[in-house]
């Protein structure tokens, strides 16, 4: 069954409960505490790490002690080049916290947020550690944490084993048991798992019956799962973990009655009824029933399972054709209303379509992938027929039509939408979407019906509207009404963004100062373009630093973009690069997916401006002083890609995977890969070779002598140094094949202009003395070799036909003393034996 793996994935999470409540958290950690004190400074991480080394300082108690140790070590491993200090924070806290709680927070504070950079830094710190403290159980199990999460699953084995040594606990046998999973070590992770104590049912399945799975031992999964089902106390949880492990055996049949039983356990339940209903759906997905899958999802989703409504929506586009079952997902809930959130949605609110929830954007990106917009836009508006008001299908309508940059006609859906339900979509909103297809006139009327709230960003949509109509006494209206509610920060955002939108600078600078930049939706952006467009260069490049110390990652290429024009203005190419990549390495975000990309767009310009050269230079130099850094290899192999210098490319491909860049550019790098392959000596070897059984005797048939030596100079210089003994032969046979071309001389003056235009290569110049020799005209294989003589003086094979030429004139002498030469570079066993030969036979005439 090709899908059985998904499935068991899909099986596998519905029964994993959330992150921290698995396992019991320990008592002393009042995780509301930090949470609290994390929203009062706005996750400022300067003023976040004050406080908490402060409450730890002041903590009258363990429990208050391992509370803001926890969020220190968190908050420490997630800043750049905190590692040592989080370590630290772990070592103070290791002195009076229980093994439970070292293991809690060891378990909370790592995580794949780390990144390989972050990762490498924490392992560096912790050896560090471990050298002072070789006995700290709890720097050995964060070893082992940090090792799985980068990947070094034998140094993980060997830090769980250690900390196992020090102090057996059932958190380590955890880590032992998932670490011989990593490695493949089935039987060793069964054996370790049937140790832990008080394995969940949920855990079994993880613990054990997956490894066995992995052994083929089906039998044992079923008695395993056969003797869990025997208990008299399980849950709905326990169920669904149960099918899972059944599932693991292929035994369906099991699978499906755990299933059916949890859903009538879960009774009037019906958040757990709808878990067990999508691993129901689940199953039949994998036994290729697509009827009853698509039902027990639908069921699940009108349930209000999140997991479901997102796979009903994405599989809504397969649907099209079925108008009653669009209808259905539509209505029940599968796309929950356009209520909540409505305020301030995202810093980008009017790309993103604020109020409408994330399953409207999960449909409409999928029609958009499998290229069906057009179809959903149809089963949609067919749908308002049979619906007319429904507030899903104009949701989703007014998305599909504005991501098909339709934006009259989603503007248009707007306003059924606002008129359905105007509370939840406000008539701001709907004037955006008219001022941005740039119908002026019905923007300003919705403008005019606008009631607060309003997002502040709809202001500058109003500034650019009413600056377009020509009517700026609206907008001091608008700039009077809002200093009339007071001086606050929304006043400030809001007409800050008015005078924006206006074109109005020099007034909209002083307004975004004032309104709450570290917000997460404050104006930093346009604070930034207002003072790039007023002329206040560095003013601009401070403000689009401090758009990417705190900007989303929605804008931080474009931030990037803009950064990157002012520090390059008036600059030499690539002289700017120091500048840019050291901002770079100050604010690379956590997707380096966006750093990537920014790369990419970047190189690309500047192929296309001619400033590729000097930007590869540029790049040399930072490899050069920050060598560490994969991130500057792998751009650097992307520029030399561009500029078709694939050797070098490869190896800084390379340099940068050893420093964590491994999946930057993959297409990029494979292309430089092929490329070098292509352009190796033996590719080009074997190319000759083909050229050569194809083309060489229908050139040589056809009188056509200058492909000829063509093509037999390249397949000579097929042969490297080491392979002298072959060349040699090859041209002999070369020499004698081409002899049967008429006329003869001909062919031999084609070779003779290919040794000229090529001076410095002395394999047409050798092949041309091979053709006089065979044609008999040994005096000018004579005159050729010794006027090309600082061209073989290491080559054996040349003074071998040397001396044979100088033979065949009578010289004795000269034949013997260039044999000699080539006896002493002979480099194998049979090409001395011959060359002795042949000074035998000389020194038997009296040479």
């Amino acid at each position: 069954m090709p899908r059985v793996s998904a499935l068991l994935v899909a099986l596998s999470l519905a029964c994993l409960p959330p992150l921290l409540a698995v396992g019991q958290l320990p008592p002393e950690v009042d995780e509301n505490a930090l949470v609290t004190l994390n929203d009062e400074l706005r996750g400022d991480p300067t003023a976040l790490e004050q406080a908490l080394r402060g409450r730890l300082v002041a903590a009258q108690d363990d429990a208050a002690r391992v509370t803001w140790t926890t969020g220190l070590v968190r908050l420490l491993l997630r800043a750049d080049g905190r590692a040592d200090a989080a370590i630290e924070a772990l070592l103070a806290a290791e002195a009076w916290a229980s093994a439970e709680t070292m293991d809690y927070i060891i378990r909370e504070a790592y995580g794949p947020w780390l990144g390989a950079e972050r990762t490498k830094k924490v392992l560096q710190a912790t050896a560090k550690a471990l050298e002072q403290h070789p006995a700290s159980r709890v720097l050995w199990v964060s070893a082992g944490r940090v090792k799985g999460l980068g990947g070094d699953d034998d140094g993980a084995l060997e830090a769980w084993t250690r900390a196992q040594a020090i102090a057996s606990t059932p958190y380590g046998l955890r880590g032992l048991s998932r670490t011989y999973r990593q490695l493949g070590k089935w039987e060793d992770a069964v054996a370790t798992a049937r140790t832990i104590p008080d394995l969940t049912v949920t855990e079994q399945s993880q613990y054990v019956a997956e490894p066995l799975q992995k052994l083929g031992r089906a039998d044992e999964i079923v008695s395993l799962a056969d003797e869990l089902a025997a208990r008299t106390d399980l849950t709905c949880l326990d169920l669904r973990s149960l099918s899972a492990t059944y599932f693991m055996a292929n035994r369906f049949d099991r699978t499906e009655e755990c299933l059916l039983k949890a859903v009538d356990l879960a009774g009037e339940n019906i958040g757990e009824a709808a878990k067990a209903r999508y691993s129901l759906g689940s199953l039949f997905e994998a036994k290729g029933d697509p009827l009853a899958t698509r039902e027990q999802y639908l069921l699940s989703a009108e349930a209000g399972l999140d997991n479901a409504q997102h796979w009903v929506a994405r599989h809504l586009v397969d649907w099209l054709s079925d108008p009653a079952a669009v209808d259905r997902m539509l209505k029940a809930g599968v796309i929950p209303g356009v209520a909540g959130g409505v305020y301030g949605v995202s810093p980008s609110w009017f790309d993103d379509l604020p109020g409408l929830p994330d399953e409207v954007r999960t449909v409409v990106n999928a029609a958009e992938t499998a290229q069906k917009l057009p179809d959903l836009i149809a089963a949609v508006g067919d749908g308002l027929g049979r619906n007319p008001g429904s507030l899903p299908h104009l949701a989703v309508l007014v998305a599909a039509r504005y991501r098909s940059n339709d934006l009259a006609g989603a503007a248009e859906a707007a306003r059924l939408l606002n008129e359905a339900d105007p509370d939840e979509w406000s008539a701001h909103r709907v004037g955006v979407l008219y001022q941005r297809a740039g119908d002026h006139a019905r923007a300003a009327e919705y403008f005019a019906q606008a009631q607060p709230p309003i997002e502040p960003q709809a202001f500058r949509w109003m500034g650019l509207c009413y600056a377009a109509l020509g009517q700026t006494d609206r907008i001091e209206e608008i700039a009077a009404a809002l200093r009339a509610e007071g001086g606050d920060e929304y006043q400030a955002h809001a007409e800050g963004l008015l005078r924006f939108g206006a074109g109005q600078w020099e007034q909209a600078i002083p307004l975004l100062q004032k309104a709450p930049l570290r917000a997460p939706y404050g104006p930093r952006r346009e604070l930034a373009q207002a003072y790039a467009n007023s002329g206040q260069t560095q003013a601009a490049i401070e403000a689009y630093r401090d758009c990417l110390r705190g900007g989303s990652g929605r804008t931080w290429t474009d931030d990037m973009t803009a950064l990157v024009g002012l520090l390059r203005d008036g600059k030499a190419p690539g002289g700017y690069l120091p500048d840019v990549a050291g901002v770079l390495r100050e604010h690379r975000p956590s997707g380096e997916g966006l750093l990537a990309g920014f790369w990419r767009d970047l190189v690309t310009s500047e192929e296309a401006a001619g400033r590729l050269s000097a930007l590869i230079e540029a790049l040399k130099a930072e490899t050069t002083a920050h060598a560490d850094d994969g991130a500057v290899w792998a751009v650097l192999g992307l520029a030399q890609t561009k500029a078709s210098d694939y050797e070098a490319a490869v190896a800084s491909f390379d340099t940068g995977a050893q420093h964590g860049a491994r999946w930057w550019f993959p297409e990029e790098s494979k292309l430089a890969s092929d490329k070098k392959r292509e352009n190796s000596p033996a590719a080009r070897a074997q190319e000759a070779w083909q050229d050569y059984q194809r083309n060489f005797r229908p050139a040589l048939q056809g009188g056509d002598w200058d492909r000829a030596a063509e093509i037999a100079c390249n397949l000579l210089a097929g042969f490297s140094g080491g392979q002298i003994d072959q060349r040699d032969q090859m041209l002999l046979s070369l020499a004698m094949n081409a002899k049967a071309a008429k006329p003869y001389d001909a062919f031999i003056a084609a070779v003779g202009i290919r040794a000229e235009q090529s001076p410095d290569d002395p394999v047409p110049t050798l092949f041309l003395a091979h053709c006089y020799y065979q044609n008999k005209q040994h005096d000018k294989a004579v005159e050729t070799l010794t006027e090309a003589e600082k061209l073989f003086e290491k080559d054996c094979g040349a003074w071998v036909l040397l001396g044979r030429a100088q033979q065949k004139l009578g010289h004795g002498a000269d034949a013997a003393e260039a044999w000699r030469k080539a006896l002493d570079l002979a480099t194998t066993d049979e090409a001395r034996s011959s060359i002795q030969k042949l000074l035998d036979e000389a020194k038997a005439q009296g040479f």
